[in-house]
């Protein structure tokens, strides 16, 4: 008996366009960000799902809830706060071309695929651990269902490169609003699609 999770990504932000290191800070969706879910909600607006999870970070929030437009409104969000993207710590909200400059130790751990702390944050380590465990709770309490999780890029990421034994440290491979789908039966998750944007071609094709 197994469980069906259909894993997205946020929406785009203004932390994104400002190449921020936005982790437990909140932030809003821009307009592209907005399109971005509702393109989302429209492409899933028949899938069953039962149940919609989301981080409890604002951006993530007002995805689910913009996706949750275009299901059943009897559909519910459950606000998971082990579902949030990396604690950066010290990093929290520098801007990218800072963090090489002052973090150049960190960048260098990342190139030999070593996995360091953000200071007085996570690593990969702790967001895979707090990640797979709220995954495997939520799909055990969902048998033979369907569910929405929305997340973060980062914490996508980590749970996919875990799942799929990747070693490399690589925060890159999640797109806004993208869809991945795992299945978990019998205590394994296996993936069964990753970062598919196709329903956001025509959109982001008109925006950059």
């Amino acid at each position: 008996m197994s469980t069906t999770i259909i894993l997205t990504r946020h929406g785009q932000t203004n932390g994104n366009i400002k190449k921020l290191w936005n982790g437990w800070t909140h932030d809003t969706l821009t307009p592209l960000g907005e399109t971005q879910a509702h393109a989302l909600g429209k492409h899933l607006q028949n899938a069953p799902i039962s149940k919609i999870y989301s981080s409890d970070l604002n951006r993530a929030i007002q995805t689910a809830q913009i996706i949750q437009s275009y299901l059943d409104p009897n559909i519910p969000i459950e606000h998971n706060k082990h579902l949030r993207e990396f604690h950066y710590g010290e990093a929290e909200q520098m801007s990218h071309a800072d963090f090489n400059k002052t973090y150049t130790h960190i960048i260098q751990a990342w190139e030999r695929n070593e996995d360091p702390r953000f200071p007085e944050g996570e690593n990969c380590v702790d967001v895979a651990k707090r990640g797979l465990a709220a995954l495997s709770t939520i799909a055990l309490s969902h048998t033979k269902e369907t569910i929405l999780i929305v997340s973060h890029g980062g914490f996508n990421n980590v749970i996919l490169n875990k799942l799929k034994n990747n070693t490399t440290i690589d925060f890159s491979n999640q797109a806004n609003c993208c869809i991945n789908i795992l299945e978990y039966n019998q205590g394994f998750f296996t993936i069964l699609r990753e970062n598919d944007i196709t329903h956001l071609q025509e959109i982001n094709q008109k925006a950059f």
